[in-house]
């Protein structure tokens, strides 16, 4: 899915597209504490919820990562990269603990309603950002969306650090993801771990290439 998002976002505004992804995502987790509070969640509500939110932060990953050089300029995109990460990996170490503590106060679905609120803060720090970004490079009418991502595949494999990352990203993100689901199943049925201590577990998010 990632390929296809990535040529979509080169052809919009990134900025626009993460603010509205943000508003959006924001609606839908709002959707389960709402659904929790009318008596009608069920399990096929959130796995809903789960694939859309799931696709909407594909666009979030790519869209930030193509978005940070142009607001900040080769000369500080390093830093500017540094803080991105750094922030990223204070949120993947304290969030699920947090997650715990909220789960313990005020429920489940009652904590969602602070990971929707964190979604329209960031919503709105990206609306208080006053440098313009320029436009979307046209793209050749004749080139189609499979001919692009072709294209990014071909430059991909032809580097050969950027395709030993990209092959990297993709066995880091395919095997972890199936470490994560036998961890909760191991934890929980094998070493009896409370389910308060297995949300204090920190999960890390997959790898963004």
């Amino acid at each position: 899915m990632s390929l296809l998002v990535g040529v979509w976002v080169d052809r919009h505004r990134r900025r626009l597209l993460m603010l509205v992804t943000n508003i959006v995502r924001a609606l839908v987790i709002g959707l389960v504490p709402l659904l929790a509070w009318l008596g009608v969640l069920r399990l096929s509500a959130l796995y809903g919820v789960a694939l859309v939110i799931g696709s909407l932060s594909v666009v979030v990953d790519v869209a930030q990562l193509a978005y940070v050089p142009s607001l900040l300029g080769r000369s500080r995109l390093s830093t500017g990269n540094s803080w991105l990460h750094a922030s990223a990996s204070a949120a993947q170490l304290g969030g699920p603990g947090l997650a715990g503590v909220l789960v313990a106060a005020v429920t489940a679905p009652g904590a969602l309603l602070f990971d929707a609120g964190s979604f329209c803060v960031s919503a709105l720090s990206l609306g208080l950002i006053r440098r313009p970004e320029p436009a979307p490079k046209p793209t050749p009418q004749r080139l189609r969306l499979m001919s692009e991502i072709g294209v990014g595949m071909r430059a991909v494999l032809r580097n050969p650090p950027v395709r030993a990352l990209a092959l990297e990203g993709l066995v880091f993100n395919l095997f972890f993801q199936i470490l994560q689901v036998a961890f909760i199943i191991y934890a929980l049925r094998d070493r009896a771990v409370g389910r308060p201590r297995l949300r204090a577990h920190p999960r890390r998010r997959r790898r963004r290439r």
